[in-house]
């Protein structure tokens, strides 16, 4: 999950806020407000009185990304030979293929160990 800087900054102006004005009803600088609208996350506490004041829930501030990245680690099979476009392709399907696996499953619970 990323923080939506832009979300808030636009937030602020609909609801009819000034960074001064938000800045003092959350007890914070408006320069700390100013860090959160270029990126920056704020606290739990400063992030939960923010969305209580906005009136939205703190998720609406990380938006979810429509396909969350899969980070695949890559292997060659000798030292120097190079990673190709081929390989890397061939890697991120089989790693799809395996989280469909792994979400179509059902709730492992406890699982046992055989020795």
């Amino acid at each position: 999950m990323n923080w939506d800087g832009e979300r808030l900054k636009g937030l602020v102006q609909e609801r009819g806020f000034t960074l001064v004005r938000l800045a003092g009803t959350l007890n914070v600088s408006r320069q700390a407000l100013t860090d959160w609208t270029n990126g920056q996350v704020p606290k739990g506490s400063h992030l939960v009185a923010l969305s209580k004041v906005l009136n939205v829930p703190p998720g609406y501030f990380f938006p979810e990304d429509e396909t969350p990245p899969i980070s695949v680690p890559l292997h060659r099979k000798r030292g120097v030979a190079k990673v190709t476009s081929s390989m890397e392709e061939a890697s991120q399907k089989m790693a799809r293929e395996y989280e469909s696996l792994f979400r179509s499953a059902p709730a492992p619970g406890i699982v046992p160990i055989m020795r």
